[in-house]
């Protein structure tokens, strides 16, 4: 927080605004005006929430960061203003720099969204659904409260992942759409708890599914995407075609070496998914038109994968588990056309076994005194989202492999090797991935940016309120 003078101390004395960048009557503004509610009487002045729509909260956003920075203007924020539209729209078309013009206050909310469809659908459940839309491909459509936000992103992965073909139909909030999606106009949506679920229980929409990864207690009877059969990816990683084509990555799809030309417009690399819900990574070609081909499927050896990242200095892909797994990580290499495990570490003893979810880990470039640093990011366990930072070894021990014997341990981190095991090559290191838990930032806006995967991953929105920055 910047220093405060004698009348920043004496803060307020006149009412405040409270800036909802989506329109009246969505999830979002329901909650600013409960919160508006309650700050009024515990700071003695009124705080008035104003809707400013438009562009998917982009312009209320930059209409906050233009303000004043003296606390009487604030920001009902969400993910979509904060992490989605930085991130996806071109660079210098916002109006604003979530990091540069905003100081977050507090976490507000972690909403689920409903998948829901018109009661004109003649869908019970998501199995249901999906062989509806499969059976009208380019007949269907969907609606969000905008383009960008997360819940135009979370049809379109829910739309990928099914293999449905629909078109968006974007409206200036989820709930300005409902009456279209009743009538059948649009088929289907996804949007915030608050405001559909009394619509699901008077029979006005039909909810099939709900993107957190656990039911929610308010509507115990529906159940999740996952267990509803498109269990959620947990990271995703690119491979370039120069290593994979060297080493003889064979495609499951041909039954042959892999070629690059089998699959026109795809770039230059391919995306590695890891699924939690089974453990295994999937290799997928993304062309430039959005379509996707699955080119092969590998088993990490682990029962669930929190996140996977390559490692360009040792050619080697990480799978990382997470709490459900004891936080153990596993390295793999490519062998006989597939990836196969190639050492798995153990949790460091310094490091606690949370629902730890996004991870990335330095270049050797950046190495000093024989270690380089890897980040974690902790999905909720600390109370709220956080940042770990640690160290991890440059020597991984990848070089002292013998044929059917053990290894030493390797990935020793600051110095500290792993214990001996004498069974194959998969090695299991006590120190691993994570040495040291230097760096701790819940509720920050880092810790926020850096769950984006998990928002992606849980399908929920993040709110909090936020401030012009001085």
């Amino acid at each position: 927080m910047p220093h405060t003078s004698a009348a920043q101390q004496d803060w307020p004395t006149r009412g405040i605004t409270l800036v909802v960048p989506f329109a009246a009557g969505g999830g979002t503004d329901a909650i600013a005006r409960v919160i508006a509610e309650k700050l009024a009487t515990r700071l003695g002045q009124p705080v008035v929430v104003e809707n400013k729509a438009g562009a998917a909260s982009a312009i209320g956003t930059a209409y906050v960061a233009k303000a004043a920075p003296d606390g009487y203007t604030l920001l009902m924020t969400t993910s979509s203003a904060q992490v989605i539209l930085p991130l996806t729209q071109p660079a210098g078309s916002l109006n604003y720099d979530p990091v540069r013009d905003f100081r977050p206050i507090t976490l507000t909310a972690t909403l689920p969204n409903l998948l829901v469809v018109s009661p004109k659908v003649p869908a019970n459940n998501v199995a249901e659904f999906i062989a509806y839309a499969k059976a009208r491909p380019g007949h269907m459509s969907f609606a969000s409260s905008g383009n960008g936000t997360i819940t135009h992103l979370i049809g379109e992965l829910f739309n990928a992942r099914a293999g449905i073909e629909a078109v968006h139909v974007p409206y200036r909030t989820g709930a300005q759409a409902a009456p279209d999606t009743m009538e059948g106009r649009v088929h289907y949506q996804f949007d915030n708890i608050i405001w559909t679920l009394p619509m699901v229980r008077s029979g006005q929409l039909r909810g099939l599914a709900i993107t957190s990864r656990e039911r929610s207690q308010l509507a115990p009877d529906i159940p999740t995407v996952a267990e509803s059969g498109l269990p959620g990816f947990e990271g995703i990683t690119w491979v370039p075609d120069s290593f994979l084509v060297r080493e003889g990555f064979v495609d499951d799809r041909t039954g042959r070496a892999y070629d690059p030309t089998d699959y026109q417009g795809h770039g230059t690399g391919l995306f590695f998914a890891a699924l939690e819900k089974n453990g295994h990574l999937y290799a997928y070609a993304l062309n430039t038109d959005g379509s996707f081909a699955r080119v092969a499927t590998m088993d990490s050896g682990m029962p669930r994968i929190a996140e996977t990242q390559w490692d360009g200095d040792n050619e080697r892909l990480w799978a990382v588990a997470d709490d459900s797994v004891g936080g153990s990580s596993t390295l793999m290499k490519l062998s006989n056309g597939t990836f196969v495990v190639d050492r798995v570490y153990d949790r460091p003893a310094e490091l606690a076994n949370l629902n730890l979810e996004g991870f990335a880990i330095a270049p050797d470039s950046t190495c000093v005194d024989g270690a380089k640093e890897v980040i974690r990011s902790d999905d909720g366990n600390n109370g709220g989202h956080s940042l770990w930072s640690g160290t991890i070894s440059c020597d991984l021990g990848l070089a002292i492999d013998t044929p059917g014997g053990g290894d030493s341990g390797g990935g020793g981190s600051n110095g500290s090797g792993g214990t001996g095991d004498a069974g194959g090559n998969s090695g299991r290191g006590e120190t691993a991935v994570l040495a040291n838990t230097g760096t701790n930032e819940p509720n920050s806006l880092a810790g926020l940016l850096a769950a984006t995967g998990a928002l992606l991953t849980t399908a929920g929105a993040l709110m909090f309120i936020a401030k012009r920055r001085a």
